[in-house]
């Protein structure tokens, strides 16, 4: 899914954002706020934050709502991005 036209590509770009900053920055909040192991880093970087057990309850709310919201998505084109998806079958990576 990597789109032909300008549009298609910007659409894609778009959808890729909103699951990383949406839905993924969710996960993240939730679990570096619930795990054991992650206790005084809360946040990435070079200083101490203390979890906040409250923010887990909002998280799990937050990606519910992700997902209901790309459900909703689905119902009105086949693919998140749009209506066609375009394989790959002779590219390498």
């Amino acid at each position: 899914m990597l789109g032909t036209t300008v549009q298609d590509k910007a659409l894609i770009a778009m959808w890729e954002r909103r699951a990383e900053l949406v839905g993924f920055a969710a996960v993240m909040e939730g679990v570096r706020n619930a795990a054991a192991g992650l206790q005084g880093r809360a946040l990435s970087g070079p200083h101490a934050y203390e979890q906040i057990p409250e923010i887990v309850e909002r998280s799990k709310l937050r990606v519910a709502n992700f997902f209901a919201d790309f459900n909703e998505r689905l119902k009105t084109v086949p693919f998140v991005p749009g209506n066609r998806s375009r394989r790959l079958t002779s590219q390498r990576w």
